[in-house]
């Protein structure tokens, strides 16, 4: 069996040309064959038979009777839950048996807790929550920095303030001395 290539020569162009000179209509070879694999032929094959009459009267028959066995058994087990409520009345339960019972449920909730972060959009949620948490913690350490750069700003404004003062009160202390002493040689010479 051999398999048609196409190649360059293969496509038939018009002979008609725009002002521009280019090929408008190109068209392609057709090709009426189509490719399988094995596996899809296999499927389509086995697909492909029809069971006979008896074959399915056969099959009609088991899935009835699966039908029919699956509502026996919900009957039975609601005519036992019925008669367990009729003949059993609620029993009173004492501490340890409550106990028991709310430690049963919180496994229970914790096993599907776990079940539930398995799965991908719960993950995507966690994830998200996780980083609004780191987010917000962030930003609370970045409104403590500027506000410790404020309060260390300040505090060194007001120690620049008191130098200042403290160099002017020293300044005008030199001065009245030097004052004092211009006073003090005056009265003597």
């Amino acid at each position: 069996m051999e398999i048609y290539q196409r190649t360059y020569t293969d496509f038939k162009f018009n002979k008609n040309k725009d002002s521009k000179g280019n090929n408008r209509n190109i068209k392609l070879p057709t090709i009426d064959t189509a490719y399988l694999t094995f596996y899809d032929y296999e499927r389509i094959r086995k697909n492909a038979i029809s069971p006979s009459k008896e074959e399915l009267l056969n099959n009609d028959r088991v899935q009835k009777e699966q039908e029919n066995t699956q509502l026996a058994k919900a009957k039975a087990l609601k005519e036992k839950i019925l008669n367990y409520d009729i003949h059993n009345p609620r029993i009173e339960l004492n501490d340890l048996q409550r106990q028991n019972i709310k430690t049963n449920n919180n496994l229970l909730s914790e096993a599907q807790k776990v079940l539930d972060q398995n799965e991908d959009c719960v993950k995507e949620m966690e994830k998200l929550a996780l980083y609004a948490k780191v987010a917000s913690i962030r930003e609370r350490q970045l409104k403590e920095h500027e506000m410790m750069e404020r309060m260390y700003k300040k505090k060194e404004e007001k120690l620049d303030t008191m130098m200042e003062l403290e160099r002017l009160k020293e300044l005008k202390q030199q001065k009245d001395r030097e004052n004092n002493r211009k006073k003090f040689k005056g009265m003597d010479a």
